[in-house]
């Protein structure tokens, strides 16, 4: 079964330096403790003895620890009575004249180590310990000021860059997780959109294409960023196309629209809506940004639409008689030529929008405007217009 030692691609936290590191620590102090030992076995004191033993034991717990096997977790209670062993370790192994590099070096690692898997400043209180129990014990081997003082400020300084990077583990841990989860949600939206989202330096390379580009165009999106494959856009919109597209590169802040058509993998053309945004200014995004939707349905109905307007205006267009309608609120809304040269318009959009007064108003001279009211209301009173 793989074991992960050096977690380093996945979040650092102070609990995970905290176990990398412990095992070293631990095994440095055994390895003094052998080498201080060496040729004393005969004449060491059964509480030496026993505090090697405890010294071995968290050895091999925090080695455990390490390989993270499932029973070995990291509690704040596992930690705070591993602190209370080590010390005690400590203070025994110094008033014993054990080692006698001992207590000092020691208390330094340890107020750099478990700071870090104490939360927030409940750390301060293992630092104040390590401080007092290093001057106690100093003074009870009877050690000068001079010679353990230095070694005070370094468990005091040590010890709050510990604290102090702790806590910047924790909100590196925070930020992390919430970049996480907006980027899963991202994820999800993206997928289930039938949008299509692009993004891209300022030279138009992609660097982030939507799945969803399959479904509208045909091709991968490894087709497009590893193939280099260009969909191919209409000839008659490639001018525009590209000028609105230089525009965005080279104008910051800027968007653009775009209506355009653009070949589909199987050849057959589709009508799309670009929206595009330039964010260079953006250092999270730092590209141009595009939103694209296909159109094409609703562009062929327009088309249809206006074929089949211009044909009908063709057939009223070519009958004498006049010929118009009016929507609910008795305005014009289609009108023949027939009607329009009656009344004096010359075309369609002139009549458009218009109520029977405002069309009489165009045959009547100047101060009869009160004759072509009358002939309105019993116009649309009685006889239609």
């Amino acid at each position: 079964m793989k074991r992960n030692f050096l977690p380093f691609k996945d979040i650092i936290t102070g609990v995970e330096i905290f176990r990398l590191v412990s095992p070293i620590f631990y095994v440095t102090l055994l390895l003094q403790l052998a080498m201080s030992s060496y040729g004393q076995l005969p004449v060491l004191s059964d509480t030496s003895s026993i505090a090697g033993i405890c010294l071995m034991f968290l050895f091999f717990a925090t080695l455990a620890r390490f390989f993270r096997f499932k029973a070995v977790a990291i509690g704040r209670g596992q930690v705070l009575l591993e602190f209370v062993v080590a010390n005690l370790i400590i203070t025994v192994l110094t008033l014993q004249r054990t080692v006698p590099a001992l207590p000092w070096p020691w208390l330094v690692a340890m107020a750099a180590l478990f700071p870090l898997v104490v939360e927030g400043w409940l750390a301060v209180a293992p630092l104040t310990a390590l401080a007092l129990i290093g001057c106690g014990l100093s003074l009870a081997i009877g050690m000068p000021l001079g010679d353990w003082l230095p070694s005070l400020f370094q468990i005091l300084f040590i010890g709050m860059l510990s604290i102090l990077l702790s806590r910047v583990l924790l909100i590196n841990v925070s930020a992390i997780r919430h970049a996480r989860t907006n980027s899963a949600r991202f994820e999800a939206i993206v997928h289930v959109t039938q949008h299509v989202f692009l993004m891209t330096d300022d030279h138009y390379t992609p660097m982030f294409i939507s799945p969803a580009i399959q479904d509208m165009l045909g091709y991968t999106v490894d087709e497009i960023t590893q193939a280099h494959v260009q969909p191919k856009v209409h000839p008659d919109d490639l001018k525009e196309h590209q000028e609105k597209l230089r525009f965005l590169a080279q104008t910051p802040n800027s968007s653009i629209f775009i209506c355009h058509r653009m070949q589909h993998k199987n050849g057959t053309w589709l009508w799309l809506e670009t929206r595009g945004y330039n964010m260079m200014h953006d250092p999270a995004i730092h590209g141009l940004v595009f939103g694209t939707k296909d159109v094409t349905l609703r562009r062929t109905a327009e088309l249809k639409l206006e074929q089949e307007r211009a044909l009908l205006h063709a057939v009223l267009d070519h009958n004498p008689a006049m010929i118009y309608a009016k929507d609910t609120d008795g305005r014009f809304t289609i009108s023949n030529v027939g009607f329009q040269r009656r009344f004096g318009f010359s075309s369609e959009d002139e009549v458009r929008g218009k109520t029977v007064y405002e069309v009489l108003l165009n045959r009547v001279l100047e101060g009869q405007e009160a004759k072509a009211h009358e002939v309105a209301e019993k116009s649309t009173s009685r006889t239609p217009l």
